[in-house]
């Protein structure tokens, strides 16, 4: 088997860090079980069963299908994106991101703790020969601009349609504003950012203060993206358009489920279900996703039997898809989930 490549001491600052105590691991895993357990039985409380599987042999499989290649085509956008994102480091191989990508995806879904993003940066950097902790930080970029996107539904919406009235725009929209101004100010003021952060992080752990001088200029190294507009506005094009085809393959879904409503239904369901991942819970996160999804169809009064069944498809192909390819471009790569786990701890 071959050897895995050397990782720099800042990639591993950032696992040691996030991941390194065991015991705190296995208690945050089991929390996560448990929440995943709690919301599992909410949504299955006072269920109608037989409406329930009645539902779910009235599904339309044409439409199904459709959906599932659409949903394969986000794969190749969020490749593209990454692509500028990566630009100014490197021009690195579309098939190399796509890979990555998937992989990264797939172990969020099998791992707790979002560990598939270190693992995102761990594959492709041994691919292209490239700074892991670099590489991160385009991935956590990457993460925020979808946080950005997906709770701009929300203001989007609210012009056009009429949304359910526990819909407060006005904090979603100062939670964008508050994540905008966060990035302005990291990068237009470097200095004074990194100083700052070290003295307070100094009052707690003086060690752990010099990691994170060392974990910020890696990370700022991943940002040169932000400085450079043009590849900003493609980035911010390509989520848009990523976006879009997420909202529509929910929207193919609602006729395979023969549930009549609008686009923006599609569009608030996507909302509301993204952000419930925040939520700690099991891996692929399940419970949270299907409480939350019978949630937002709730709200248009679609019944919570067929609700479920609807969510619970949709998250299973969700699940199913992304962790096969993934899974595949392991074995494509020859690389064990022990050479994974020692390249990390490097």
């Amino acid at each position: 088997m071959r050897k895995a490549p050397r990782v720099p001491r800042t990639f591993s600052v950032v696992t040691s860090s996030l991941y390194g105590r065991k015991e705190i691991k296995r208690k945050v895993f089991w929390l996560g079980i448990l929440i995943s357990v709690i919301f599992l039985v909410l949504v299955f409380y006072k269920i109608n069963f037989k409406e329930f599987f009645f539902a779910l042999k009235k599904v339309n499989f044409f439409y199904v299908f459709l959906a599932l290649l659409i949903s394969l085509s986000t794969l190749f956008i969020r490749s593209i994106r990454w692509y500028y994102l990566l630009y100014p480091q490197k021009k690195v191989a579309l098939l190399n991101l796509i890979s990555a990508t998937c992989v990264g995806l797939a172990m969020n879904n099998l791992f707790p703790f979002r560990l598939g993003d270190l693992i995102q940066a761990y594959f492709l950097g041994r691919k292209e020969k490239m700074s892991r902790s670099a590489i991160f930080s385009t991935v956590v970029l990457e993460r925020f601009t979808d946080l950005i996107f997906l709770i701009s539904i929300f203001f989007i919406v609210s012009f056009f349609f009429a949304l359910p009235k526990q819909v407060n725009i006005t904090v979603l929209v100062i939670f964008i504003l508050g994540l905008v101004t966060f990035f302005i100010f990291l990068i237009r003021f470097q200095e004074k950012s990194e100083k700052f952060g070290q003295k307070i992080i100094s009052f707690f752990s003086r060690k752990f203060a010099e990691r994170f001088v060392q974990l910020f200029h890696s990370f700022i190294s991943g940002f040169k993206v932000l400085r450079q507009g043009h590849l900003l506005l493609r980035v911010f094009f390509i989520s848009f358009i990523l976006w879009f085809v997420y909202i529509l393959t929910v929207y193919v879904m609602f006729f395979a489920f023969g549930i009549n409503l609008p686009f923006s239904a599609a569009m608030f369901f996507l909302a509301i279900v993204g952000i419930s991942v925040t939520i700690p819970s099991s891996p692929g996160y399940v419970g949270t996703w299907e409480f939350f999804g019978v949630l937002a169809l709730s709200f248009y009064q679609i019944n919570k039997e067929l609700a479920l069944s609807f969510t619970l498809v949709h998250h299973l192909l969700s699940l199913i898809e992304i962790t096969l390819l993934g899974l595949f471009f392991i074995l494509k790569e020859s690389i064990s989930f022990q050479e994974i786990k020692t390249g990390l701890a490097r």
